[in-house]
């Protein structure tokens, strides 16, 4: 029996998993993944481990397949796209986007927080076992619709698009389980985090990036 003295287990897996759809159906928990990057086979690996060795767990093991993320946070990831894109054209550089058709969920890093706290509270009955896609249909957007939010609020960006790109993935993803079960909806949409992110990098918060470069996203992994 697994066991080590916890009442919860929640592992915050990724909605990555679902890698490249082949149709524009709404990828749910019980859809077939299709991982593309080593850092999803190793989340879905986890997965199973969990989901296989159920019945020698006596807590409360959850499966959170998080949406990436975007928003404020003490330590910004500015290698993830919506902050990536954002951070960018703030400063006035030109952006490249590979691919802007294709899709993808995003949350902020509030709601993020919120989910987890929504798990903890919950009774075991309801998430003993479960995996729950976590973020919002409102916030499916492609590449593409997130250059037009982010061109709301800035002037004469430069932009270009380009396909063929490195990362394949293109997934959209529904999240009625996480709201039917859990009563977890997100409160914070992409064009208001934009909005704080655009207004941060004017009042110079983040004018030391190409400084701590590695400390505002995972570019380099030390071992």
């Amino acid at each position: 029996m697994i066991n080590k003295n916890i009442n919860n287990f929640i592992f915050t897996s990724t909605c990555s998993n679902y890698g490249l759809r082949t149709d524009d159906s709404l990828a749910t928990e019980e859809s077939e993944l299709n991982p593309q990057s080593l850092y999803a086979e190793s989340k879905i690996e986890f997965e199973n481990f969990i989901l296989e060795n159920i019945k020698q767990i006596d807590f409360s093991p959850t499966i959170l397949r998080l949406s990436t993320a975007f928003g404020l946070s003490k330590r910004m990831r500015f290698d993830l796209t919506i902050s990536e894109f954002t951070k960018d054209l703030a400063f006035g550089k030109k952006l490249l986007v590979y691919d802007e058709n294709t899709w993808r969920p995003y949350c902020n890093t509030s709601d993020i927080s919120c989910a987890i706290i929504k798990v903890l509270e919950s009774p075991k009955e309801k998430i003993f076992g479960q995996v729950f896609n976590i973020g919002s249909d409102q916030n499916n957007f492609t590449k593409k619709m997130i250059i037009e939010l982010i061109q709301k609020q800035i002037n004469d960006v430069d932009v270009s698009y380009k396909k063929g790109g490195f990362d394949p993935r293109n997934y959209r993803v529904s999240f009625e389980k996480a709201k039917n079960i859990l009563d977890f909806d997100t409160k914070f949409s992409a064009e208001y985090s934009i909005k704080q992110l655009i207004l941060s990098i004017n009042n110079g918060l983040y004018n030391d990036i190409d400084k701590n470069k590695n400390f505002y996203g995972n570019y380099e992994i030390n071992i």
